[in-house]
């Protein structure tokens, strides 16, 4: 009997002893007990007061919120796309399909003979798009963005069985998922179309995705990285949906004590996440900041350590941030996002700073004037209030070197340098690609900005899968605004390892 077939039996072992847990859950619960459970969870959205967001954004929203309607995608940078029908299988990009219905683990998911990116359907089952339906629903009272949530949901179930499609073979994209759905649906919660029925078929979908996050662990041992910190992340927060079930109270036993492991380990001192790319480092800090008001909302006990780690990962995103309010583009740029409420400029993380202004240090307030929406679904209706109290004062920001990582940022009235030295990353192994890092062949690159206005900058990592070649061409180091020696790279790369 073949490895492979124990571990399928297993799991379909492990999902029959599952259903009969979950039935259980399923026979008590109805819209009511659900809407509390969201409540004491993530807070009670139909509360919230939207009179002081600017048009503009309110505008951005119900415009993304209509495309959706009409399946227009955008995703990955593929322009609006019509998918009508919402293919959950394909990469719309190139009209390459996975085949549905095959066991997770029997998918070959890069295939690079082809320029296929599996990145397409995953990012599109992440259901980000569902945020802006619910806020369009917030701002409007329209029964339509309810429906379309509702249905988008339930045909993804339909299409997608447990454990038995393209979009079942990570774990991160699973919680991502599973954590937009509950904040989607909780902005639609007072709508007429949200049933009883509804209701048990989300919570028995969200049962599994815990239980698949819980089995597929994405820990390299002994390697950290940010597809096993999305994993727990996902686990805390499906794991406060079944308060009454014992099988959850394992995941939150687990994931709990390996969270606050994590942060310690993946966070430098310095702030910076180790895998020294800002792009995932804004990732990383949605994530453990989020999280962290999840806990905090619960009246978790949080150690002190973790507040500061997370805290320094703002001050960070304080450090980088040009005199033009955009980010620099060093190393690896996946774009991901937890919860994008509101479509900003890749480059703009001054959300982050929005909510840093209120709950770390209020000087930050300087980046965003206004409250960023985010911060009514994190922080609560009196975000907006507590934020207009914060004096905004001019704040110019100071040079700071952070050794652990390789970065420094220099800074005068006018002129901004970002230096990248990291080298290979913090798991270094000199015979091997090394582990734990989205890192370029980039030492001594520096991007340079006078005034408001780009200078010299880093073309980051736009690929993966699709073109191995081009990925490999943006991380060597003649793109990089660095010296190159004999037309050579800094250290090898690997066109069969693009990640």
């Amino acid at each position: 009997m073949s490895l492979e077939y124990n571990r399928l039996y297993r799991f379909r072992s492990l999902r029959r002893v599952i259903n009969r847990k979950i039935e259980k859950n399923d026979q008590t619960i109805d819209k009511k007990k659900f809407s509390y459970i969201l409540t004491h969870a993530i807070g009670d959205f139909n509360l919230l007061e939207f009179s002081n967001i600017d048009n503009k954004v309110k505008n951005d929203i119900i415009l993304w919120a209509n495309q959706t309607l009409e399946h227009q995608f955008d995703y990955l940078g593929s322009g609006l796309v019509k998918v009508d029908p919402i293919d959950w299988h394909s990469d719309f990009k190139t009209g390459f399909s996975w085949p549905k219905g095959k066991f997770y683990r029997k998918y070959v998911e890069v295939d690079l003979s082809n320029d296929a990116d599996v990145k397409v359907p995953r990012e599109l089952s992440r259901c980000h798009h569902l945020l802006w339906l619910g806020e369009a629903y917030l701002f409007t009272k329209d029964e339509k963005y309810a429906k379309e949530i509702i249905f988008e949901i339930e045909n993804w179930i339909d299409e997608n069985p447990l454990m038995y499609s393209i979009n079942w073979c990570c774990a991160m994209d699973v919680s991502i998922r599973a954590i937009n759905w509950i904040y989607a649906v909780n902005m639609v919660m007072e709508s007429p179309n949200v049933t009883d029925n509804f209701i048990k078929i989300l919570y028995r979908s969200l049962f599994e995705h815990g239980f698949f996050i819980y089995n597929n662990l994405e820990k390299g041992i002994p390697y950290s990285n940010n597809h096993y910190a999305s994993d727990l992340v996902g686990l805390l927060f499906l794991s406060q949906i079944f308060p009454e079930n014992n099988y959850s109270k394992k995941w939150w036993n687990f994931a709990l004590p390996e969270f606050y492991k994590e942060v310690r380990e993946q966070v430098l001192p310095s702030g910076v996440h180790f895998e020294k790319s800002i792009s995932y480092h804004r990732l990383m800090t949605e994530l453990f900041a989020y999280s962290f008001l999840l806990l905090k909302r619960i009246d978790e006990f949080v150690p002190i350590d973790m507040e500061y780690r997370i805290q320094s990962m703002f001050d960070f995103v304080a450090h980088y941030t040009k005199p033009n309010g955009l980010a620099p583009t060093i190393s690896d740029n996946d774009d991901g996002r937890l919860l994008p409420f509101y479509k900003y400029d890749l480059r703009d993380h001054r959300y982050l700073l929005s909510l840093a202004a209120l709950i770390h240090e209020p000087k930050y307030k300087y980046y965003m004037n206004e409250c960023a929406i985010d911060n009514y679904f994190l922080y609560g209706n009196d975000s907006n209030k507590k934020y207009r109290q914060i004096n905004s004062t001019a704040n110019v920001p100071l040079s700071s070197y952070h050794q652990d990582a390789g970065f420094a940022i220099l800074r005068s009235e006018d002129v901004y340098l970002f230096v990248a030295n990291g080298g290979l990353g913090k798991y270094n192994n000199p015979t091997i690609k090394p582990l734990g890092t989205h890192t370029h062949a980039d030492l001594l690159s520096f991007e340079l900005s006078v005034g408001e206005n780009d200078v010299l900058v880093d073309p980051g990592a736009y690929i993966y899968t699709a073109n191995a070649k081009a990925n490999i061409e943006f991380r060597s180091t003649k793109k990089h605004n660095t010296i190159v020696i004999d037309g050579r790279n800094q250290y090898n790369l690997d066109e069969k390892n693009v990640f």
